[in-house]
């Protein structure tokens, strides 16, 4: 380790004395530290005008999503202290080994926060689609309950394999004990603990995207409804960006300068995960804030999609409206009503058919006569 971090050549220039990887993590930790605070005071906000039907669990998770978002942004931070750290220069540069131990169990505790991180406003946002389209369809709730069960197995290895990832622990930031130690492949297991991350974000989007597909419904509707749920499931995109990151460079080497991407993605990715699982949750605000400015037609009904879907209630009601009758009696125009949270949205559909809900929460008309 007594060459680590030298540059190529083994020459030491004015611009490799210079080098500091450290701004852009301080910039990102403080700009995700207001924007947690913001969502999360607008999410309860939101929680006051109107209670939504969820699950009682909800609003922990997001409180938990936020202590531990929060948290990981405020350890990046941390770990570009220049007085409590060697900040972003190299580390053959770095002369108070204290220094160093401190930037390492920053890293250690940037471990034990990133799973709980990622996993609570991932476990929200799959209460909100199994409460939408897996209540009553028996293939979705397993799969639901097949996602959240591999969720909490990948929060419990969160937990536990930082605490036995080196033995003894303080080998995790001193190898110069006394008697050594030995630790397991932490660069590895750094690469692919997020791995998981992109497969149960795969699972949510099977879980919700067919079932909009098969919706009768107009395209921009449609469209909107696939917007909403791609807000949910833009995590995916942090979480390869991530990936892929850990993969470009060795962060233990010479990890006071090229370990601070590494610190960067490991707190955008769960605050990205929190960000949109608070969005999601907040149409009573947008109502509010909305409600005397004028909308476009063309949006306003894209928004109603939003609203009837980002509750995560879906009661139904029917009722027959003027129309001519078949052959067999049955009202040929038939409208239908969604009810959510107490405001409805009146559908007129034009069939030969009775308005029926389906199971998965959405309306479709089925064939009669």
């Amino acid at each position: 380790m007594a060459h680590e971090g030298l540059p190529p050549g083994g020459a030491i220039t004015p611009e490799f004395l210079a080098a500091d990887s450290c701004p852009p993590v301080t910039d990102t930790g403080i700009a995700f530290i207001v924007i947690e605070t913001v969502l999360i005071v607008a999410y309860f906000l939101s929680r006051w005008i109107r209670k939504p039907d969820t699950y009682a669990i909800v609003p922990w998770l997001m409180i938990g999503g936020y202590i531990f978002c929060c948290g990981l942004a405020v350890q990046i931070v941390l770990a570009c202290n220049g007085g409590l750290t060697p900040r972003g220069i190299h580390v053959i540069l770095v002369k108070d080994k204290h220094k160093l131990f401190n930037r390492m169990k920053i890293s250690k505790a940037v471990e034990w926060t990133y799973i709980p991180a990622v996993t609570c406003p991932k476990l929200v946002i799959l209460l909100l689609y199994y409460k939408i389209f897996a209540a009553h369809r028996n293939m979705l709730r397993y799969t639901s309950w097949a996602i959240g069960i591999s969720m909490v197995f990948l929060l419990l290895w969160g937990i536990i394999g930082p605490a036995v990832a080196c033995i003894p622990f303080e080998y995790n930031w001193n190898k110069a004990l006394p008697g050594g130690g030995k630790c397991i492949d932490l660069l590895t297991s750094y690469r692919w603990v997020s791995f998981p991350n992109i497969l149960t974000d795969l699972a949510l989007m099977a879980l919700c995207f067919p079932s909009v597909y098969n919706l009768q419904l107009p395209l921009l509707r449609k469209l909107s409804l696939y917007a909403t749920f791609g807000v949910a499931s833009v995590g995916i995109i942090t979480s390869i960006l991530r990936f892929t990151e850990f993969f470009k460079t060795d962060m233990l080497k010479d990890y006071t300068y090229s370990g601070a991407k590494p610190l960067i993605w490991s707190a955008v990715e769960p605050g990205t995960y929190f960000m949109a699982a608070a969005l999601l949750q907040m149409n009573p605000l947008y109502s509010r804030i909305f409600k005397n400015v004028h909308i476009p037609q063309f949006l306003r009904s894209a928004a109603n999609s939003w609203s009837q879907t980002s509750t995560g209630r879906s009661t139904w009601s029917q009722r027959s409206v003027k129309g001519k009758k078949g052959r067999t009696g049955i009202t040929r125009e038939v409208g239908f009503e969604l009810t959510y949270n107490g405001e409805s949205t009146h559908e007129l559909a034009t069939s030969s058919s009775a308005s029926k809900p389906s199971r998965d929460g959405f309306s479709k008309l089925d064939e009669e006569g």
